[in-house]
C-alpha cells in the first residue's frame, strides 16, 4: 500500500482546494497511527468565510482529496476538518502562548528525550526524539546547533516538524535540512508510532535506518 508524504498531501489539498474554490489561509496536516492509521487534514479557512465554506465547497474538497488518495493508492483513512481563522491579533497571542507552553515543556522535558549521534541515523549532529506527552504542538525531532553533537539539554536546539518547518525560522542551514528531511521521510511511519506512544524506546533505535552520509 502506498503511503503519501506529508508534503504530498499537502499538496493534494491544496489542488483540491482550489478546484472547488474553498479559500484558506493554511493547511495543516499529520498522520497518526491510533485507533487506525489515518492521515489528518485541517484547513484553516479565512475569517468570516466558514459558514460558506462549510457547506457544497468543503464536502466537494473532501471528495476530491478522497478519490485522489484513491488513485495514488494510498488507503489509509482520511480525517478532513475546516476551521475558521480567528483575528489577527487573536491568533497572535494565542499561537504565542502555546508556543511559550510547549518550549517550557520542552526544556523540561529535553533530559528525557532520546538522543542518537550519527551511528543510528547518518546525520553528523545529534537528534533528540520524544513522544506527544505533555506537549500541544504536532509531531517534530530536535537537533542539537551549537555544539552540533551535543547531548545535553542546555544546548542550541532546533526543532524540525515532520512536514519541514523549521522552529524557530532560519535556525538549520539548508545541507543539514535536506538531510534532516531526508531522515524523516526515510523513518516516518516508525517515528509516529513512538511519537504516539505505541512502540518503546529500544524498538525505535532498532528500526530507525540511517541515511546515506552526504
Amino acid at each position: 500500500m502506498t503511503v503519501l508524504a506529508e508534503d504530498e498531501v499537502k499538496q493534494i489539498a491544496r489542488e483540491a482546494a482550489a478546484a472547488n474554490n474553498v479559500p484558506f489561509a493554511d493547511i495543516l496536516t499529520t498522520w497518526t497511527s491510533t485507533p487506525k492509521p489515518s492521515h489528518i487534514i485541517k484547513f484553516v479557512v479565512p475569517h468570516g468565510s466558514s459558514s460558506w465554506v462549510m457547506g457544497l465547497p468543503a464536502k466537494n474538497t473532501t471528495s476530491t482529496i478522497e478519490r485522489r488518495f484513491a488513485e495514488l493508492g494510498d488507503r489509509r483513512r482520511l480525517i478532513v476538518s475546516y476551521e475558521e481563522l480567528q483575528s489577527a491579533f487573536d491568533e497572535v497571542i494565542e499561537r504565542e502562548l502555546v508556543e511559550e507552553a510547549d518550549a517550557a515543556a520542552e526544556g523540561e522535558m529535553l533530559g528525557d528525550m532520546v538522543a542518537f549521534d550519527s551511528t543510528v541515523t547518518g546525520i553528523h549532529n545529534t537528534i533528540f526524539v520524544s513522544t506527544k506527552a505533555g506537549v500541544r504542538h504536532g509531531p517534530r525531532i530536535k537537533v542539537a546547533i551549537n555544539p552540533p553533537t551535543h547531548f545535553r539539554a542546555d544546548g542550541e536546539n532546533a526543532s524540525v516538524t515532520f512536514d519541514g518547518r523549521v522552529i524557530p525560522d532560519g535556525a538549520v542551514p539548508a545541507a543539514l535540512l535536506s538531510q534532516l528531511q531526508e531522515f524523516i521521510n526515510q523513518n516516518r511511519a516508525v517515528l509516529f508510532e513512538y511519537w504516539d506512544q505505541n512502540i518503546s524506546t529500544n524498538e525505535l533505535q532498532r528500526r530507525l535506518h540511517p541515511i546515506e552520509p552526504k
